[in-house]
């Protein structure tokens, strides 16, 4: 568990549980990322462990699965913190380094000075000098020593006050424009991609809420670079983070089997590792076929795809409409543009592949690994 005001961590430290509650502080927020820090080399050096102990193809185990995301957290916490540290450098600056801005301000208003005195003198060379503005005009003076204390003091520098520093901490922040929504936003307020392209925190959140449901988004990715999930873990929440992995594992599996029930369709995993052995279903414990990915029937009658009555009107559907099945996930594909092949929406083509159409044959004669 974490969370940023207060600070709340709460994590497996060997046998006991680590929890601290501390209020945010520069001490405190360097306490935490060391903590955050240690709790993240442990969960890896526990994952390093476990490496090579299972088949690659196999389900992620509900133990590595909460591994990798407390992993995420981890890392999107360290982040936070960071990214907090910057922030309030620009802040901490008008204050330690004070007595320097003002001298540069000094020095800058005296070369105001000599500049119109030198235009002055070249239009007209008997002009009397001009008498120093007074502490109605600009509202900074020269510097002047202090012989007895040897300290800088400034007549007409005026006191800072938190309101002040705060108006200068909000211009010390830079501003970038989104590349999706081209709106100007603060780099408090966005994310910087792999690929050096800023993004708003709601146009990011939603490029990866959006590759939950369509599996071409997935991986988010910006110029063909893959965003990586912890750089937006801490925008997105527990609960999204936690079903963006689920649909990962989802979208990078083949021959996916899900639940036959139409009001439930979970993914229970790979078919092709449970090919003849009846499965349950893991949210309505339904018991599915892994062959023919239907409900389970007895074990005399023989396995056919799409044997109950509603798969069939649909292919009588799509048989009417003109529409093709794809060989590798079984999809209906509705031709709107371009050549008669059906592809697997996830697949990676690396030789021809040819498909029929109303007794015709298109191919394409060439590779596509670059889909």
């Amino acid at each position: 568990m974490l969370t940023i005001y207060p600070y709340t961590i709460c994590a497996p430290l060997s046998t006991s549980y680590f929890v601290m509650t501390l209020s945010r502080t520069a001490s405190t927020d360097s306490l935490v990322l060391l903590a955050a820090q240690l709790h993240l080399e442990g969960v890896c050096e526990l994952q390093d462990s476990r490496k090579g102990k299972g088949r690659h193809d196999a389900k992620l185990p509900d133990d590595d699965f909460a591994m990798d995301l407390y992993a995420a957290l981890l890392a999107a916490e360290m982040q936070s913190l960071s990214d907090h540290r910057v922030a309030l450098s620009p802040h901490q600056a008008v204050g330690t380094d004070a007595d320097l801005l003002e001298e540069i301000a000094a020095d800058e208003l005296r070369a105001q000075r000599d500049r119109e005195w030198a235009l002055r003198l070249s239009r007209d060379p008997s002009a009397a000098p001009s008498r120093q503005p007074s502490s109605g005009g600009s509202g900074i003076q020269s510097p002047v020593r202090d012989s007895s204390k040897g300290s800088r003091r400034g007549t007409n520098v005026p006191p800072r006050t938190d309101s002040s520093s705060a108006d200068r901490n909000s211009c010390c922040l830079s501003r970038v424009r989104c590349t999706a929504c081209n709106d100007n936003t603060t780099t408090l307020k966005s994310i910087i991609a792999p690929c050096s392209h800023p993004y708003c925190n709601g146009c990011i959140t939603e490029l990866f809420t959006s590759a939950m449901t369509n599996e071409t988004l997935m991986p988010p990715r910006c110029c063909r670079v893959e965003i990586p999930l912890t750089l937006v873990a801490r925008l997105l929440g527990v609960l999204l983070v936690g079903r963006f992995t689920a649909k990962v594992q989802e979208f990078g599996t083949k021959n996916r089997l899900y639940c036959p029930i139409s009001t439930c369709s979970a993914f229970i995993g790979s078919a092709s590792d449970q090919k003849g052995v009846n499965v349950a279903c893991p949210r309505c414990f339904t018991m599915v076929c892994a062959y023919c990915k239907t409900t389970v029937h007895p074990s005399w009658e023989e396995c056919s795809d799409d044997k109950d009555e509603a798969s069939q009107l649909v292919l009588a559907l799509g048989e009417r409409e003109g529409w093709r099945r794809c060989r590798t996930c079984k999809r209906l594909v509705e031709l709107s543009l371009g050549w008669y092949i059906t592809l697997d929406a996830s697949a990676v083509m690396s030789s021809a592949m040819s498909v029929g159409r109303h007794g015709k044959n298109a191919s394409a004669p060439f590779s596509r690994s670059d889909i």
